[in-house]
């Protein structure tokens, strides 16, 4: 389980590149090369000081076997060459800044405000209601998803347009299919949770989201709002208001935000395939919720949960996954002694 750690560690910094649609042609393919040039006509604009073209071939003769998870050892099943960012550049073409930064140079820093989503005004709520439409309805100009029917042969694999959101939730997904070791299927095994890298993982793929999103609405000071579900029986932000009431089979209100979005890569979710009805938005199924219902989380988690959890001086600890002990990361994902809580 640490070595899935030391894997996820290194996603962190390759995470907006997947997939940068410039690195999805037969020719980035053939040469296993994503440095895209930067608006100074240079791979990963290297002429400005931004970055470089990396070489990350390893040359100590290790190889990965065949039928091993294109995910494994990330990004060399697709690619040997990706953008090295210097400073607080970043983004697949170095052309973006690290995140808190901003600036033709990204010298400045930037500081917004995350607020608790109930604290917003009526205004400020319709205002954030309305970004996430719109970035379900607006098509990535930069990103693609990898759609297959089978995980095992690269001859199958297609790259396909899909909104800002869907991006975001893509990469949820991509990292949740269940680990391909020597070509057996771990459907305990994923590259999302029960890890060291839980925490900054999700906390990076939100700041991907909010940074499309202040892109495509070139409001710079928007910022995600959060839900403080300390102490709480039940969900008091599923309202039709905010995040939709439900009936008892799990379907919204038609008269919510999100009674009729879709969910990308929902049904015929097969562990050998990569969201298949990726382009086919007709078969997808619509977004179904039931808190409280499942077996897995039947209940939020109280005051002292959350205070006992910040107590844990340990961020993590062996075997690094659901069954460690005294593990902030652990406590944090709703583990305790390897049960859920």
């Amino acid at each position: 389980m640490f070595s899935l750690a030391i894997f996820l560690a290194f996603c962190l910094c390759f995470v907006e590149s997947q997939f940068p649609r410039v690195c999805t042609s037969d020719a980035a393919f053939r040469t296993k090369t994503c440095c895209p040039l930067w608006k100074d006509k240079s791979p990963c604009g290297s002429l400005s000081g931004r970055g470089k073209c990396r070489d990350w071939i390893d040359y100590t003769g290790r190889t990965l076997p065949m039928y091993n998870d294109d995910r494994l050892d990330w990004p060399r099943h697709y690619y040997d060459y990706t953008c090295e960012c210097f400073g607080n550049y970043s983004g697949f073409d170095c052309g973006d800044c690290k995140y808190g930064y901003q600036g033709e140079n990204c010298d400045r820093k930037k500081i917004i405000i995350r607020r608790e989503i109930r604290e917003l005004s009526p205004l400020e709520q319709k205002r954030y209601f309305s970004y996430l439409a719109l970035a379900k309805t607006t098509k990535s100009q930069d990103y693609v998803i990898l759609s297959t029917g089978d995980r095992h042969h690269r001859e199958t694999y297609r790259f396909v347009d899909a909104s800002l959101y869907d991006i975001f939730a893509w990469m949820h997904y991509y990292s949740m299919k269940p680990i391909l070791i020597n070509g057996s299927f771990d459907s305990n095994k994923n590259f999302a949770h029960q890890g060291p890298a839980f925490p900054g993982w999700h906390r990076l793929g939100l700041l991907f989201l909010e940074r499309q999103m202040q892109h495509m609405t070139r409001d710079e000071n928007f910022a995600l709002p959060y839900y403080d579900w300390r102490g709480e029986k039940n969900c008091s932000i599923c309202t039709d208001e905010l995040m939709g009431t439900n009936d008892a089979q799990g379907v919204l209100n038609p008269y919510s935000h999100f009674s009729f979005w879709k969910a990308i890569c929902s049904g015929y979710n097969f562990p050998d395939e990569y969201c298949p009805l990726a382009d086919a938005e007709y078969k997808m199924e619509r977004l179904h919720r039931r808190p409280g219902l499942t077996p897995y989380a039947p209940n939020l988690p109280t005051f002292e949960d959350v205070e006992n959890s910040l107590k844990l001086e340990n961020f993590d600890f062996p075997p690094y996954n659901e069954t460690a002990l005294h593990s902030f990361r652990n406590s944090l994902e709703g583990m305790c002694k390897g049960k859920k809580k």
